[in-house]
């Protein structure tokens, strides 16, 4: 596949994930109208991110920290870095007060513009960066699925 129509492609799965559809798109891929991270957890405030729906179980906080976590390692690397990882830390945070919910939504949406600039940059990249680059696709979509489903286990 040609790499400009390859961006292309990702770049609008990637968006849908976060974003919802497109508001020119004729159709979607896998959300249904605006379900993306970004707009399903608009309305949650910090007490519902922060639940654990049962014992053992990981927050929405959590999941958006971790979710996070993964774009900003992403960034690290494609900016050139070799950052340190801590997968089982990036799960610690379960809990947070408003300012940080905000923070936290607003970091994300930051890392994922930041993520799409370098999809957006890169040039004929070799098989191991392109599965950086999907595996971000399909882990945003684990999330995003994890997510509306604790939605529904912590709303009242």
């Amino acid at each position: 596949m040609e790499g400009a129509r390859f961006k292309e492609a990702f770049l609008d799965l990637f968006r849908e994930a976060f974003d919802g559809i497109a508001p020119d798109a004729g159709g979607t891929w896998f959300v249904q109208g605006k379900e993306g991270l970004f707009d399903t957890f608009a309305a949650v405030n910090a007490v519902q991110a922060s639940a654990s729906p049962k014992p053992g179980m990981s927050s929405i906080a959590a999941h958006i920290v971790h979710a996070r976590y993964y774009l900003s390692q992403s960034n690290a690397v494609a900016r050139g870095e070799r950052p340190t990882y801590d997968w089982e830390g990036s799960w610690a945070q379960q809990t947070v007060n408003e300012s940080e919910w905000d923070a936290l939504r607003d970091g994300l949406r930051f890392d994922y513009v930041e993520f799409c600039s370098h999809v957006r940059a890169l040039d004929d990249p070799d098989p191991d960066v392109l599965g950086g680059v999907l595996a971000n696709l399909a882990h945003a979509s684990f999330h995003l699925g994890a997510v509306r489903q604790l939605i529904k286990l912590v709303s009242p």
